[in-house]
């Protein structure tokens, strides 16, 4: 019996081991993901950027901190200098997320995804000069530039009936389309609004129609981190449509509304006539006041002459104080809004200074002598082809 015994208690015994073992691993696991590495890239407005002091903002860094505080989760984030370095510190496992990522079958080999948490569109871009370019049909033939890693790039990978040209960044492939190197661009179209209006260059492109296509967004996780996902989908549940996801989305996509629109003017416009309005809508009784005044004097003949006087400039006093204040009202109003106008015209300034600065930075990181003079010449050229520089320029007559 005792030798019966002795198996079944070394059997128990090793069962609680193994179980006690893996407890304390699912306990260390959670444990070590309370804080996590989120790699973005740092260019990509609305949802990557780069502040003045060098953190990181955007749509999505805003959004990724929102869940991973309802989760408990601390977050610290990988800058990139592009899209396929970002999503490859996912792939290699330096990094647990990506907060902001299109869904697609590619993709999902090396991630798993949350519910989408918006949807954009994969749009074609091209110069305004272009009017024979009027919707996707009318791309045959044509050479159209795309960036790397982007799902644009892969959607026109396949097409035989064009010419694609892969760049970099954003920033090359806009230089490309504007200085005519290639004839249109597919990129996403809410980032490529956002890029184009901080540089100053939304004037000079417009988007075709329909979108080439329209993808899902969600957060990406390390494809070996189901259990991640699990804290990130519960702490999303009851987030996307709620008061504080409404206030993330409308600081980085209303941002960009110009202060001068339509809409203000005309409440500007609706504001100065209801003050006349009113006031003219006041007269009858001011008039009704002025005369029940005269009335009563002119019961009392002998004061009559003397006192009639002040009441006749009755009218001219109360237009000498009503059309200077409605005046003011439309000054004060317009001073306003032209100061608002004023700080964000130089905040957009020193952004597209910046941006004419990332463009251009790789052409000096190399020694001066390894260039080809040329080659060289060529950049000169196109950069001095972008709107802004070229209203900058000054010839010597």
């Amino acid at each position: 019996m005792k030798r019966l015994l002795c198996p079944v208690f070394i059997l128990l015994a090793g069962v609680l081991v193994a179980f006690s073992s893996l407890a304390i691993a699912a306990d260390n696991t959670k444990k070590s993901l309370n804080k996590i590495i989120a790699a973005m890239p740092q260019n990509f407005p609305p949802h990557y950027s780069i502040d003045s002091s060098g953190q990181p903002t955007g749509f999505a860094v805003d959004v990724m901190n929102a869940i991973a505080k309802k989760a408990g989760i601390e977050v610290s984030y990988d800058i990139k200098e592009n899209w396929r370095e970002t999503q490859g510190a996912l792939k290699s496992g330096k990094a647990h997320v990506i907060p902001n990522l299109g869904i697609s079958i590619k993709r999902k080999e090396f991630a798993i995804f949350t519910t989408p948490l918006e949807k954009f569109h994969i749009s074609i871009f091209v110069s305004k000069e272009r009017t024979d370019l009027k919707n996707l049909a009318d791309m045959k033939g044509i050479i159209v530039g795309a960036v790397d890693a982007n799902v644009g790039a892969r959607l026109l990978a396949k097409r035989t009936d064009l010419e694609l040209r892969i760049f970099a960044t954003f920033h090359e492939a806009m230089l490309a389309l504007l200085s005519g190197r290639v004839e249109a661009l597919a990129y996403p179209e809410s980032v490529t609004w956002k890029s184009s209006r901080k540089m100053k260059l939304d004037g000079q492109i417009r988007v075709l129609a329909p979108p080439l296509k329209t993808i899902k967004r969600a957060i990406a996780v390390r494809k070996d981190l189901p259990e991640l996902l699990k804290r990130l989908q519960v702490a999303m549940d009851g987030f996307i449509g709620s008061t504080a996801y409404k206030e993330i989305y409308s600081k980085w996509y209303d941002a960009d509304r110009p202060i001068w629109t339509a809409d203000r003017f005309l409440l500007i416009a609706l504001v100065i006539m209801g003050l006349i309005v009113v006031g003219f809508a006041g007269w009858p009784l001011i008039n009704r006041v002025r005369a029940n005044a005269w009335a009563q004097l002119a019961e009392d003949g002998s004061q009559a002459t003397e006192r009639n006087e002040p009441f006749r400039s009755l009218t001219s006093k109360l237009l000498s104080i009503y059309v200077p204040l409605v005046t003011l009202a439309a000054v004060v109003l317009f001073l306003y809004l032209e100061f608002l106008f004023y700080q964000k015209e130089r905040d957009q300034l020193i952004s597209s200074l910046n941006n004419v600065v990332t463009i251009h930075s790789p052409a000096f990181q190399a020694a001066a002598w390894e260039y080809d003079v040329d080659q060289v010449r060529q950049l000169l050229g196109e950069f001095l082809l972008l709107p802004h520089i070229q209203g900058a320029v000054i010839y010597d007559t």
